[in-house]
């Protein structure tokens, strides 16, 4: 029991034992202070109102001074609301992950979802603070390429539903390509509205552009149509908005992937950098050229590079192995 609990028990036994006496006694003669451990109160009945239903008086931790009932304690804010997220339509991604060798609930261990945990894993490190990428932003994932076809729409899927085995955390994965969307053909779905909707301001919620999926903490956020002012877009106040409404919708660890277009063949990816705290650049086994690599790796900052996925691999002497992703950080 508190001191400050103690002294109102001891105030209303003695006022209490003083009624069935028939005594009035004063309210600045009640001796609370008879009590070693209590403090010192003068006039009690000034400082320490009745506890009367739920109407409970509001201490500091500091004192026992008594704030009054119109206007709470400093230090007894409420907490701010977190919106929710409601999407409005499903995936059944499960069935698309099984069919490219990620099918998460296999009892045997299969060579795709290996690769991905090696990929994922220091991805993860950062995002928690711990790794040499950590930062605000770490949480934030940009999967990107040097140019069109090299596998970064499938890298950028299949590291997300990777991102949701894991225990407590959230995976939003956003298309930003908004002019050659590869994801609806891709996962075979019709999109109404899209990111591009959302940041022209159409009077459209979160809710009315992303999907669930049949993995119960990813979801998904397509392009929509293309724009001619898609660049113009995602610099904007309303993709930052958007980021960090997605952040706040989520009580646990929310892991953001970008999936963006390739880096020299628009400027899209190059401004989405800005708003990410890590990137993962996607090469094609035998196909991306150095030059074109080098060219990439110029379009954005060096420190915020997580690694290199080696998409197509075939492994000499093993036909099976095709598809194999290597990681380099």
């Amino acid at each position: 029991m508190s001191t400050i609990e103690r002294a109102m028990k001891r105030l209303a036994e003695m006022s209490a034992q003083n009624k069935r006496e028939g005594q009035a006694t004063a309210s600045a003669n009640v001796p609370v202070a008879s009590d070693p451990e209590l403090p010192e109160i003068a006039s009690a009945e000034e400082k320490i109102p009745p506890f009367v239903d739920d109407k409970a008086p509001h201490y500091t931790s500091s004192s026992f001074s008594v704030a009054a009932e119109e206007s709470p304690a400093e230090n007894a804010r409420p907490l701010p609301s977190r919106p929710t997220i409601h999407p409005h339509s499903q995936i059944e991604l499960r069935d698309w992950a099984a069919r490219h060798g990620m099918d998460l609930g296999a009892t045997e261990k299969r060579q795709m979802i290996e690769c991905y945990r090696h990929i994922k894993r220091p991805l993860i490190i950062n995002a928690e603070g711990e790794g040499r990428l950590a930062s605000r932003f770490s949480n934030r994932i940009m999967v990107t390429s040097s140019l069109p076809d090299e596998g970064k729409t499938f890298t950028s899927l299949n590291l997300a539903i990777s991102f949701a085995a894991e225990r407590g955390k959230h995976v939003v994965y956003i298309d930003t390509d908004m002019v050659h969307s590869s994801l609806p053909d891709t996962l075979g779905i019709e999109v109404e509205h899209g990111i591009v909707d959302y940041l022209e301001g159409e009077n459209l919620s979160l809710n009315d552009v992303i999907w669930g999926t049949d993995f119960p903490n990813l979801m998904i956020l397509p392009a929509g149509r293309s724009h001619a002012y898609s660049t113009e877009l995602l610099a904007g106040r309303n993709m930052r908005g958007l980021l960090t409404e997605i952040e706040e919708s989520f009580e646990s660890d929310v892991i953001v992937i970008l999936d963006t277009p390739p880096l020299l063949a628009s400027s899209e990816a190059a401004t989405l950098a800005r708003f990410v705290g890590q990137i993962v650049l996607v090469i094609e086994a035998g196909n991306t050229a150095k030059d074109d690599l080098c060219d990439a790796l110029a379009m954005i900052d060096k420190g915020k590079l997580a690694g290199f996925v080696l998409n197509k691999y075939q492994q000499p002497g093993n036909p099976t192995a095709y598809g194999y992703y290597r990681y380099s950080a």
